[in-house]
C-alpha cells in the first residue's frame, strides 16, 4: 500500500484487475491489462476483457509465448482518448437539479442510445474474430 503505483506498472509484464483506475494507467502506459469488471476503457487495445480465471491463465501463457514489441504507443493512446471522447454525451449533471436546467434531454437520450448501438456493434465484430 506505501508503494508508488507508477513504478509499480513500470515494473510489471502487466497488470490484472478487476475494475479501477490502475487499469487505464497500466493499458495507457502500454502494458497488457487483463480486465475482469466492466469498465470504459476495456476497449483499449492493451486491454483484455476475462471472465473467468481459466480464460485468464490461457490468455497469460498466449501473451507470454508472443512477446510483442510495443510500437506506436503515443498513437494508440491518442486514438483511445479520441474515441473516448467521441463516445461522450453533452449535458451537465449538476444543472439537473437546478431550476435552470440547461440538458437537452431529448438529445441525451438519443446520443445515449447512439452510444450503446455502436457498443453492441463492436462487440458482435469482436465475437466474430
Amino acid at each position: 500500500s506505501n508503494e508508488n503505483v507508477e513504478n509499480i506498472i513500470k515494473k510489471s509484464a502487466g497488470v490484472i484487475v478487476l475494475t479501477g483506475t490502475i487499469g487505464m494507467e497500466s493499458a495507457l502506459s502500454g502494458k497488457i491489462t487483463y480486465v475482469f469488471g466492466n469498465t470504459a476503457y476495456s476497449y483499449h487495445p492493451f486491454c483484455k476483457k476475462v471472465n473467468s480465471f481459466s480464460e485468464l491463465r490461457r490468455l497469460l501463457r498466449e501473451e507470454l509465448k508472443a512477446k510483442k514489441e510495443l510500437h506506436n504507443l503515443e498513437d494508440i493512446n491518442n486514438r483511445f482518448m479520441a474515441s473516448c471522447f467521441n463516445g461522450t454525451i453533452d449535458g451537465s449533471v449538476s444543472s439537473a437539479s437546478e431550476h435552470k436546467d440547461i440538458n437537452n434531454y431529448k438529445k441525451i437520450v438519443n446520443d445515449f442510445k447512439r452510444i450503446l448501438l455502436e457498443l453492441d456493434e463492436i462487440r458482435k465484430n469482436r465475437n466474430h474474430k
